[in-house]
């Protein structure tokens, strides 16, 4: 899972694999080490009709429509996008989408598949 932050904005890219995972029912998530601290991102279903999102303690919790997710691995949904309001806070745009692994050309033509890591330049 790939996770954007901008401002009042989130994004999770997410993988075949895990777009599966989720239209399973099975949660996903990932951690980012910072020394001895971490953040923590989690998508879940749920079986109610409104998504809800929630922070505590370094984890970021969202919880997804099991109506948005169920079959979207099958279908051609690129994504789901929605806005969390909480009390006194600017409202925060998540978007949940399907990551689709590209590249393109020199001559503009698309090739699909992974495309090479970068280099690290440290």
């Amino acid at each position: 899972m790939k996770v954007r932050l901008h401002h009042q904005y989130i994004r999770f890219r997410l993988e075949e694999t895990e777009v599966e995972q989720l239209s399973w029912g099975d949660p996903i998530s990932t951690r980012i080490q910072l020394g001895p601290a971490s953040i923590y991102f989690e998508l879940t279903m749920l079986e109610g009709p409104n998504p809800a999102l929630s922070f505590q303690e370094g984890a970021t919790r969202v919880q997804i429509p099991s109506s948005w997710t169920t079959g979207w691995n099958q279908s051609d949904t690129v994504g789901f996008e929605f806005e969390f309001q909480s009390d006194g806070a600017p409202p925060l745009a998540v978007v949940i989408e399907k990551d689709y692994p590209c590249a393109h050309t020199a001559e503009g033509k698309a090739v699909f598949g992974r495309p090479l890591k970068m280099p690290f330049r440290g």
